[in-house]
């Protein structure tokens, strides 16, 4: 599975990237990821054409109790290498995160790793 699928390219050349990361299923238990996805296709790549729009998707579990610190660091890396990989030869692109409850957490921590990152480095 590619924990960041691309689900609208943009219409010619992509002037900027948008990055959907949504809050954790089991708290609406009415919400389908492709339900989401839908949405981010049919809707946001019509208001914004020249998007290339892309959907975080990971997998706490099925019960709520079973989050664990741990596992928002391996989706926050997660996170960080997949927008890596995904913009890879783009020098100078804006990017628009949309993120819900937890998913918020989860572009929080990538953010830190991606500093921790780049001072190692300098």
């Amino acid at each position: 599975m590619n924990p960041l699928p691309v689900l609208h390219d943009g219409v010619r050349t992509a002037d900027l990237d948008i990055v959907s990361i949504p809050g954790l299923p089991t708290l609406h238990p009415k919400y389908k990821s492709k339900d989401h996805n839908q949405w981010l296709r049919e809707v946001l790549s019509h208001r914004v054409p020249q998007a290339r729009i892309m959907a975080f998707q990971y997998d706490f579990g099925q019960e709520s109790k079973e989050v664990a610190w741990m596992q928002l660091m391996q989706h926050a890396e997660g996170l960080l290498y997949s927008l890596i990989h995904r913009r890879e030869g783009v020098e100078s692109r804006p990017i628009i995160f949309v993120c819900f409850s937890f998913g918020a957490f989860i572009l929080k921590r990538a953010s830190f790793l991606q500093s921790d990152i780049v001072s190692f480095l300098i």
